[in-house]
């Protein structure tokens, strides 16, 4: 589309689905707009400067339905959702340690992320896929949340957080945040001890 201008109705989808929706499904709801104009329009708004992760030319390949049950169901077995407290904050994180790195692999294939050595296991290497950032973390939660069992409240605390935290980096004052982020924080650790 260019330089053409944005119409009333393009910027009442974008408005209505920028906390909500991943990269790939807002250009889906925007026929014609590239990831690109999306955000530069949410720039030129002021909406969620930091809500991409990712730089505009990568994407993210689309999960199908049997692969994000199938990740789900192994998520919700091997998987963690954590928020650690950092110096300057707190780190959202989602995770899986696994003895058999292919589906370590294969989780890097869909949603990124990084794979590290996580010691040993009945004399067997282990390993650690890690995904962190808003954007990447959003849109693997999305994916796998309408499957997940065990690990739903959690993905879902953390999914509202993402939400809320996106929108009150423009909103609201920077200790307004940082309790948010202890709420949460609160919150994923009593629904991993109730889990």
């Amino acid at each position: 589309m260019g330089n053409v201008s944005w119409t009333k109705a393009e910027l009442a989808i974008l408005q209505a689905n920028i906390t909500t929706r991943s990269p790939r499904q807002l250009v889906a709801l925007l026929p014609g707009r590239t990831e690109s104009a999306i955000r530069g329009q949410c720039t030129k708004l002021g909406l969620l400067r930091g809500y991409w992760h990712l730089p505009p030319h990568e994407t993210l390949p689309s999960v199908s339905m049997p692969d994000a049950a199938y990740l789900a169901g192994h998520f919700d077995g091997e998987g963690c959702i954590t928020m650690a407290k950092r110096k300057r904050g707190f780190k959202l994180r989602c995770s899986v340690t696994a003895t058999y790195h292919p589906v370590l692999e294969y989780y890097q294939s869909l949603f990124r992320g990084s794979i590290h050595p996580a010691g040993d296991f009945a004399n067997k290497p282990k390993w650690m896929w890690v995904l962190s950032g808003y954007s990447a973390t959003m849109f693997f939660l999305d994916t796998l949340l309408p499957f997940l069992r065990e690990k739903r409240p959690q993905a879902q605390l953390a999914l509202d957080f993402i939400r809320v935290r996106i929108q009150a980096s423009h909103a609201y004052p920077r200790e307004d945040i940082k309790q948010l982020a202890l709420q949460c924080y609160d919150a994923l650790k009593a629904a991993k001890k109730a889990s």
